[in-house]
């Protein structure tokens, strides 16, 4: 009998792109697998549920009906400023899942756990490795630390086998236009021929991922990574904003103007953080396979839907 594999947040940015993933490398052929989200799209290649992920008792019922092997959480939140949410969904849930199975010994043989590269925040040594102490700069990196706390928690009293990733930036198509990144490529696809786009700082530096390199990343640390650890996801390298684009705009073709708006321009702003990726390249024998600008145009070009 197949192995069960539960994904929660399966609608969101890294789930779609985790059910390509599923499918492009055949691993149902392995593993059954479940999503579960608030809503959810018909996919031929996973079962899916809607549930509010926020409840605890859907949680359990989820649980307790599915008693999975592996457990992935994808849920998570960036977009609030209120810390009370940012809590219940960043910490909250992850929470719930172990005290549930904690409580009701679903025998779950690994958990995967999705922290932050915010987590670090503000940090004196380049490149950030997994044992520098966090300094989180802003209340979404706090809430991730605490997730971390509570993942340990778990893993040290209850001795469930949880391992925790730290993504830095992520690139694909999709993503929030939220972040900065998005929202160029949403700016610049608006733009016929001629116009401007609105920016922040263009010279803070950060190390980004195609999120086909880091589902690569958390697929292998699921089985490969060391319970109780923390694993960057990271390309390991760091490019400035103008780059990006300058990449962006010269993909485009179009003759598009640079205007900064102090607006964007916050007091708080690390200028460089790129994260050491020695230790997955180690232990579960991966590497980076795609370029920045082959990311960069591939959002540009499918207008990041």
């Amino acid at each position: 009998m197949k192995e069960k594999v539960l994904i929660l947040g399966v609608s969101g940015f890294t789930g779609r792109h985790f059910v390509e993933y599923i499918s492009k490398n055949n691993l149902t052929e392995e593993y059954d697998f479940f999503g579960a989200d608030s809503c959810v799209s018909e996919n031929p290649k996973i079962q899916l549920k809607v549930l509010d992920l926020t409840e605890f008792d859907n949680i359990r019922s989820l649980l307790i009906e599915l008693k999975p092997e592996y457990i992935i959480n994808l849920i998570g939140t960036f977009t609030s400023s209120n810390f009370t949410q940012l809590i219940k969904i960043n910490v909250g849930i992850t929470e719930n899942i172990l005290s549930i199975c904690a409580l009701e010994n679903i025998p779950v043989k690994r958990f995967l756990l999705l922290g932050s590269a915010a987590e670090y925040g503000l940090s004196k040594t380049l490149p950030i490795d997994e044992n520098q102490k966090t300094a989180p700069v802003t209340l979404y990196g706090l809430s991730k630390v605490l997730q971390n706390h509570t993942a340990d928690y778990f893993f040290r009293n209850n001795k469930l086998n949880i391992i925790m990733v730290r993504p830095f930036n992520l690139l694909g198509v999709g993503i929030s236009n939220a972040l900065s990144i998005g929202s160029f490529v949403e700016q610049i696809n608006k733009i016929d021929k001629k116009g401007s786009i609105s920016v922040g700082n263009t010279f803070t530096k950060r190390d980004f991922l195609d999120i086909a390199d880091a589902i690569d990343a958390y697929w292998k640390i699921l089985f490969n990574g060391k319970a109780g650890e923390i694993y960057n996801v990271c390309a390991g390298q760091s490019y400035s904003i103008s780059e990006i684009l300058s990449i962006l705009i010269k993909g485009s073709g179009k003759d598009i103007d640079i205007i900064v708006n102090e607006k964007f321009i916050h007091n708080n702003d690390i200028l460089d953080s790129f994260g050491d990726n020695s230790k997955i390249k180690a232990q579960i024998n991966w590497k980076v396979t795609e370029p920045l600008e082959n990311s960069l145009l591939k959002m540009l070009n499918n207008g990041n839907n």
